[in-house]
């Protein structure tokens, strides 16, 4: 039997609505409340302490994405701070069209926020949940654009262990830097939640925001770190669709950031050479942060008829006197002062033709030359240089070419080999300091011309999945050079299914695939044709 206090107790703690499921929770709150009370009661049982205080874990918001759900616990403690059990909790919503609660399980309704409050015995708790962009994501793989398509997410089978809800919201007030790119700074959540296989995150910019100068390249992707950023190695920018792409093994604010400008630029100390002697020059650069970049260097002499030096840095002593050396890059430059003294003459050096690209099995735009001169610079005439094809397998004519009245000798041709990659050709003159010189020449793919299947054909897979192997093709040139940059279009026949990532562009290696292939619902033969607009095959 309960006493009279205690039933009057409960019954100023617990209102019974009449009908409906408001109802049924209250009555189920009392069957509990007096299991509990029967639990503490007996001969020389102390009464229940009271709660002094009600705290929610977890303590910090939570963030989920409509029909995501989380669990907020409840957690009633007495005066000395010990945790209290067979306690009910009245849970609420500020907002149920946003959040909804039930138990302590919240649920995202609609984009928005909403307070969730618990009340136990008369104290209160409350916590914020924010419903987010995103999509509930679990052990298998998910791909998902948010933020107006600007954001895609591809997280893959195997990354998460358990399902979560993974969020994607615009940074707010992300660490200021004149290099990020605006609109791309977004903070995917869990923050610091890690990955057991690499994510793949694809951000939209827009290519009217590049500064001058600042190449659309040169884009890459950046996580914050502390109150920085740093570059995701890896990460690359699409000229095509205006994206960059990188993958990462946890989540914080990531944006795309232009390519950081050179700020300071160190090269050799002052120095003194013999005529005809060289000295190689390095340029070290970096950023405001101190950070080392990799970016083209502009060498200039002062006196190129005293020192001349190449687009490589290598300067070249050519008459007694002093020059100064000036490296320049993005704006900014540094000198250092060479001084020739006297040396042995008679110099062999490129002065045309080298570091050119054309395609494979073509001649050279700019035909190979070099300069011979005596120890003070002077031109050299009627003297014989042998040119001769060193790799690649190229052809030349006019490989015995005397020098002209500038001391220059020029190869009569240079047609490339018909295989994509580098190709060589000396120009040898005996008794020359160098006795040979070396051009470098890319030969890379010509037009394209053929398109064949790859791989991914005649192969078994349940009707309505997706095919194991995504079939794919290669797109060469008339030498059956692999050309990249080719755009394949890939559609199922009718019946046959779906394609995602139908329009796929080949990689370095010619190869060109779509996302995936899903099997139409029938079973049998099902088909998918790759268009390669003007190729063969």
């Amino acid at each position: 039997m309960i006493p009279r206090g205690t039933r009057s107790r409960i019954s100023r703690a617990f209102s019974f609505p009449r009908t409906g499921e408001a109802r049924t929770r209250a009555l189920l709150q009392v069957a509990a409340a007096l299991i509990a009370f029967g639990m503490g009661c007996g001969e020389g049982t102390a009464p229940p302490a009271p709660v002094a205080t009600l705290v929610l874990a977890p303590a910090t918001s939570i963030d989920l994405v409509v029909n995501g759900t989380d669990v907020i616990q409840a957690i009633p403690k007495d005066a000395a701070g010990n945790s209290l059990t067979n306690r009910i909790a009245e849970w609420s919503s500020s907002d149920p069209s946003k959040v909804t609660v039930a138990a302590g399980v919240v649920t995202g309704v609609a984009l928005g926020s909403a307070t969730i409050t618990a009340t136990v015995e008369g104290h209160t708790a409350s916590e914020i949940v924010n419903v987010k962009e995103g999509a509930v994501v679990s052990v298998n793989a998910v791909t998902f654009s948010v933020q107006n398509s600007a954001v895609t997410v591809s997280v893959p089978a195997g990354a998460l262990t358990q399902t979560k809800n993974i969020t994607v919201a615009p940074a707010q007030s992300p660490p200021p830097n004149d290099r990020l790119m605006p609109g791309t700074a977004f903070d995917f959540g869990p923050n610091g939640i890690t990955f057991a296989q690499p994510v793949t995150l694809t951000v939209k910019y827009d290519p009217s925001n590049l500064t001058a100068g600042s190449p659309e390249a040169g884009l890459q992707l950046y996580e914050v770190v502390g109150t920085s950023w740093r570059v995701v190695a890896g990460s690359s920018s699409n000229l095509t669709t205006h994206t960059v792409t990188g993958n990462v093994t946890h989540f914080t604010v990531y944006g795309v950031l232009m390519q950081p400008r050179v700020e300071t630029i160190a090269i050799n100390r002052d120095t003194t050479v013999q005529a005809r002697a060289t000295v190689q020059f390095t340029a070290t650069l970096r950023d405001n942060e101190q950070q080392a970049l990799t970016r083209p260097v502009t060498w200039t002499s002062s006196s190129p008829a005293i020192v001349s030096i190449d687009g490589n840095g290598l300067a070249t002593a050519l008459l007694p006197g002093q020059s100064t050396i000036t490296a320049t890059s993005e704006g900014k430059s540094t000198t250092a002062k060479v001084t020739v003294v006297p040396g042995p003459p008679a110099l062999l050096a490129i002065v045309a033709g080298d570091g050119q690209s054309a395609a494979a099995g073509s001649a050279v735009p700019v035909l190979p030359a070099v300069k011979v001169t005596d120890a003070f610079g002077n031109a050299v005439s009627g003297f014989v240089i042998n040119f001769a094809v060193a790799s690649g397998g190229g052809a030349i004519t006019g490989g015995a070419a005397t020098t002209n009245a500038s001391g220059i000798a020029t190869v009569g041709s240079w047609t490339l080999g018909t295989v994509a990659g580098p190709n060589t050709l000396t120009a040898t003159g005996a008794g020359l300091t160098p006795g040979t010189v070396t051009f470098t020449v890319a030969a890379g793919a010509g037009a394209p011309t053929t398109v064949i299947a790859f791989a991914g054909n005649n192969q078994t897979a349940t009707a309505g999945a997706q095919v194991v192997t995504p079939p794919s093709v290669k797109v060469t040139d008339a030498n059956g050079n692999a050309v990249s940059g080719f755009t394949v279009v890939f559609a199922p026949a009718a019946g046959s299914g779906t394609v995602a990532g139908g329009s796929a562009i080949t990689n370095s290696s010619g190869i060109a695939a779509p996302a995936s292939w899903t099997l139409g619902s029938t079973p049998g033969a099902q088909s998918l044709t790759a268009t390669a607009s003007g190729l063969t095959g």
